[in-house]
């Protein structure tokens, strides 16, 4: 806990200062922020044996639901920070619901796996067209900037976009 919270404070004050010269140097730009998507997905792991459920059985379901809590946190900071210099936010929560590395979905991730692989936690070559079609959607769908409200792409906000993009293996595989 002490780690996490002295790692956000840091980072959160970096993105202060880079978002407040983004904002300052680029004045009449659109600048876009994007959120994190979560790490782990929601619930117990699969009951079939396979890697994810490997790698799920090893962080356990409290834990996973812990740091699930904790980039919800960190995106609402970078959310503040970005709103604050005057750029937007775009949360990929929906678009990634069960799509996080051993999703039901697919992955937009890669996920670790226990043995070998290329588990980066990064965005998979779907997540990353599935987040510029976030991003195109958003400009679509608000041709200005929104005012107030949930961000938008949250679960509670979501953002009307076509049918998501594939996902890499489904998961599990």
């Amino acid at each position: 806990d002490a780690w996490i919270n002295e790692t956000m404070g840091r980072v959160a004050e970096r993105h202060e200062a880079l978002f407040e010269r983004l904002g300052r140097e680029y004045p009449a730009a659109r600048v876009l922020v994007l959120g994190y998507p979560y790490l782990f997905p929601d619930g117990p792991p699969p009951r079939r044996p396979n890697d994810c459920a490997s790698v799920l059985r090893r962080v356990d379901q409290a834990e996973r639901q812990a740091i699930r809590d904790q980039t919800d946190r960190f995106n609402g900071l970078i959310r503040e920070r970005a709103l604050a210099a005057g750029l937007e936010f775009v949360s990929p929560e929906a678009i990634w619901e069960g799509r996080e590395p051993c999703g039901e979905a697919g992955q937009f991730t890669n996920a670790v796996k226990p043995i070998g692989g290329d588990g980066s936690f990064h965005p998979s070559r779907s997540g990353q067209e599935a987040l510029a079609q976030l991003v195109s959607c958003y400009l679509a769908e608000h041709p200005e900037a929104p005012a107030g409200g949930p961000a938008p792409g949250e679960t509670g906000a979501p953002i009307e976009c076509p049918g998501p993009a594939p996902a890499d293996s489904a998961a599990g595989t």
